[in-house]
């Protein structure tokens, strides 16, 4: 599901750049679309990278004799997972509600 977003997300991109001029919201200008699009691509990098840090810590902590993770283990992953998810929605909502128009650089 995530990799059917990437060929779109450049294009949410631009449209949020052209909207936010239109409507002095928040947003770059068009000349810095690549950057912003670039930036996009790194903090998605990085997060994939984090998370993907975080199961495998979670689910080394709980080997089995046999060196496979226990269901523990795969329940913690699970959980951090869903946790680090739900800060996520709860940031973007906040910034949601106390978001303010915004001129543009």
């Amino acid at each position: 599901m995530i990799g059917a977003g990437v060929p779109v997300r450049p294009r949410a991109i631009r449209e949020f750049v052209d909207g936010a001029v239109r409507d002095d919201r928040v947003g770059v200008v068009t000349e810095e679309l690549g950057s912003a699009v670039s930036f996009n691509q790194v903090l998605r990098t990085m997060g994939g990278s984090l998370g993907s840090a975080i199961s495998g810590a979670a689910l080394a902590a709980h080997l089995a004799g046999d060196g496979h993770p226990t269901s523990e283990g795969i329940s913690l992953a699970l959980l951090l997972a869903v946790i680090g998810c739900i800060a996520v929605l709860v940031a973007l909502i906040i910034d949601n509600i106390t978001g303010r128009a915004r001129p543009c650089m």
